[in-house]
């Protein structure tokens, strides 16, 4: 009768070990940097200053870069560009900042040159991908966790 008594809980102690801890499948490319941005403040991550203003609204940081908006997308390796493509984006100076979305933002390197009378710039282009809000004590959100990562370097614009 003892035994009886005692075998459900020998078979409870046998069971699987589900309680293992889970690994994330999805793996951010390399060269993705974390960063923090918070309300009113700006952030760099690998030579892309990224700013969040009052209105919730990213932006490059300084007056020399702009960014396009790619829509949601499931992560950062969802975001891609060639530097054909970044010749027909839609380019803004703000975009409102929305958990799940990506951005491309162009900035200006410094560098150009002269080619048939026409200044040509040069812009690195970055991968933006806004991963989580990180609330207020108080209430509300208070700024983004971003994910970044550099997707081209020094590609010639003509105006």
């Amino acid at each position: 009768m003892l035994l009886l008594l005692l075998l459900p809980l020998a078979m409870a102690s046998c069971g699987d070990d589900k309680d293992e801890p889970t690994t994330n499948t999805t793996k951010d490319p390399d060269g993705t940097i974390i960063v923090n941005v918070n309300l009113d403040y700006d952030t760099s991550a690998g030579g892309c200053g990224i700013q969040l203003g009052k209105d919730y609204n990213l932006r490059c940081s300084g007056s020399r870069g702009q960014v396009s908006i790619v829509g949601p997308v499931k992560g950062i390796g969802n975001i891609n560009v060639t530097a054909v493509q970044t010749q027909s984006l839609t380019w803004t100076r703000y975009a409102a900042a929305e958990v799940g979305y990506g951005y491309i933002f162009k900035v200006y390197t410094d560098d150009y040159t002269f080619e048939n009378n026409q200044r040509i710039y040069y812009y690195d282009y970055y991968a933006v991908y806004v991963a989580s809000e990180i609330g207020s004590t108080s209430g509300g959100v208070m700024g983004y966790t971003l994910k970044v990562r550099k997707l081209l370097e020094n590609v010639p614009w003509q105006n």
